[in-house]
This record gives structure tokens, C-alpha cells and sequence, in this order.
């Protein structure tokens, strides 16, 4: 049996052209001030013009709800939010290391590749591989909490949207070019989820997340 890849939804959709231009003179200068990838993940105030911002939170929430929430069925029974966060990266600047974007009541993580060079593959899942194997000690493993994992990387390409189940394990190489690789990635978090008969509610205290069916 062969690997079966993460992703629950794709597509592929280009940004508005001015928000695409935008995002990329915005970017320009800000990938190799620091040797990390750039990103406004986790910034309060991240240096972007607030239009741009509220541009990409109307593109984005009428994309899920006519896209993937409505594809994947949970439009009119769940009580969802979003974020997001914008990264870009070079060949000069690091990767991004194997993580996920589980705590609690992330139920989809998504990444919109917004400007990649063509055929170059560098988001990647990880699969688990028994010790014993005989792909252990190839190019493609790496080692995450003391196991031994394959990266799988899907085809990808610019205007990419790909979501995944949060808990899910990825990561990015650098490019090979100093031309920069843009995206933005986020997650849809489930607060509220109902069958019909029960409703299933989630609370976040401090660092604790807390569910309730009734």
C-alpha cells in the first residue's frame, strides 16, 4: 500500500493581482535581515499596511466558506475562526523545521503558495519508518522526538492551497535560488461542531483547551 498524503482539500487559486503585488514589495528586503525565514507569525503588529491585512481576511474567509468548509461539509453545523500568517524564504535563510499546529481546537491547517519557482519542491510531510527498514540513512530521513521519519513532499506549485489535518507533522527546505518563496498558512479552528443530535463545545483556558458534548 502505497503513502497516503495528508491533504483533505486543494486547489489552486491566484490571489487579486494587487494583493499579490503587494505582498511581494512588502516582503522585498525583509528575508535576509535575519538568517531565520521570514515570518509575522506570532507578531502583534507585524509591519504590514492594516488595508492589506483586512484585504486578505475578506479574500480568505469567502474562499473556506465557499471552498473547503463547503466541500469538507462543515458549513451551517460548526462555529469556525481562522488565522493566518505570511513567510518567506530563500536560499540564503534556513528552513522551516518539522512542526504542527495542534493545541486544541485546530482542526485544518492550510498554506497558500503564493509565489514559488516552478518544480521545486519544498513543503513536506513526515511519515513514520520502522528502524528496520532499508530507507533508514537515505536523503529524504530525518529524526523528530528520537524516530525516525520520510519526507514526502506533494507537487506543488504558485497558487497551491493545500489543508491538512492540524496534528499533521511538515516542514520547508530553503529554495535553491535566492528568488523568494512566499505563503500564507493558518488554521481553521473548530469552537462549536454539531451532528444534528449532539453539539460539541470548546473552551481555551490559559494553556488548557477544554470540550463538552451535549
Amino acid at each position: 500500500m502505497g503513502w497516503c498524503s495528508p491533504i483533505m482539500w486543494h486547489d489552486n487559486i491566484s490571489l487579486p493581482q494587487d494583493l499579490y503585488e503587494q505582498i511581494c514589495t512588502s516582503v522585498k528586503g525583509k528575508i535576509n535581515n535575519i538568517p531565520e525565514y521570514y515570518t509575522t507569525y506570532g507578531k502583534k503588529n507585524p509591519e504590514w499596511d492594516r488595508q492589506l491585512l483586512n484585504s486578505l481576511v475578506e479574500f480568505y474567509t469567502q474562499l473556506f466558506v465557499d471552498k473547503p468548509l463547503m466541500e469538507l461539509g462543515l458549513n451551517h453545523r460548526s462555529d469556525w475562526e481562522f488565522n493566518f500568517w505570511i513567510q518567506a524564504t530563500n536560499s540564503k535563510s534556513t528552513g522551516h523545521k518539522p512542526h504542527n499546529h495542534f493545541s486544541g481546537n485546530e482542526f485544518i491547517s492550510w498554506c497558500h503558495i503564493i509565489k514559488a519557482l516552478p518544480n521545486e519542491r519544498c513543503f513536506y510531510f513526515l511519515r513514520n519508518v520502522p528502524s528496520t527498514s532499508e530507507l533508514v540513512g537515505g536523503n529524504n530521513m530525518i529524526s523528530v522526538a528520537n524516530r525516525i521519519y520520510e519526507k514526502i513532499y506533494p507537487e506543488q506549485m504558485s497558487g497551491d492551497i493545500n489543508a491538512w489535518p492540524a496534528w499533521s507533522l511538515h516542514g520547508v527546505d530553503s529554495p535553491s535560488t535566492e528568488e523568494s518563496r512566499i505563503v500564507i498558512a493558518g488554521n481553521i479552528a473548530i469552537n462549536t461542531l454539531t451532528d444534528g443530535e449532539s453539539i460539541v463545545r470548546g473552551e481555551r483556558t490559559d494553556s488548557e483547551y477544554h470540550w463538552q458534548i451535549t
